[in-house]
């Protein structure tokens, strides 16, 4: 006999749930996907337990006992479904919202991260990591116009530098050596 799917109704009953995370479920982004809020009240209401694959799949998502998490990727599925959907949420709908949801990539462990929102609700002060992170693309950008501005200066200087050789070989004229010397140089080894 499996379990019913975590409603919002038996989950207040247990605990209150912040008003950071009813904005979640009851957004237009999470209305069309009901085993997709079930299994965020499911996660919600566990936060702070370990949680099995097998726990995830018979008491959120209602499949069976006999469910077998080594043949069947539904949890994994579903949680990257999930996190794809808060990532979308936060986007769109939850833009100016300081706490959000988050699922770690390896875990079903749902986390909280609180932010500090500026003036401008479409930016965030994150973390230093976060900020160098972000900071990377134009980084390797602008490290790469660089080079290609060096690598073209290099090939420019030594077209330069192969003209201004052929120029003073051009205006140096053979010195005439005297025979006695000659004998000298003639053999072509060094002196």
């Amino acid at each position: 006999m499996s379990r019913s799917p975590v409603s919002l109704c038996s989950l207040d009953e247990q605990q209150v749930i912040p008003a950071y995370v009813k904005s979640v479920i009851e957004s237009r982004c999470f209305q069309s996907a009901p085993a997709l809020r079930s299994l965020l009240l499911f996660l919600w209401q566990h936060r702070e337990e370990q949680i099995s694959e097998y726990a995830i799949a018979t008491e959120a998502l209602g499949r069976s006992p006999l469910f077998n998490a080594k043949t069947d990727a539904t949890v994994r599925v579903q949680i990257s479904r999930l996190r794809q959907r808060l990532e979308k949420f936060y986007e769109e709908e939850g833009r100016s919202q300081t706490s959000r949801l988050f699922i770690p990539i390896g875990s079903h462990q749902l986390c909280v991260d609180s932010r500090v929102i500026t003036e401008d609700k479409d930016a965030a002060i994150a973390p230093a990591s976060d900020r160098q992170t972000s900071s990377l693309p134009y980084l390797a950008r602008a490290l790469a116009g660089t080079c290609t501005v060096l690598a073209v200066a290099c090939a420019l200087l030594g077209l330069k530098l192969t003209e201004l050789q052929r120029r003073v070989e051009h205006f140096i004229t053979p010195v005439s050596v005297p025979r006695f010397w000659s004998t000298f140089y003639g053999n072509g080894l060094a002196t």
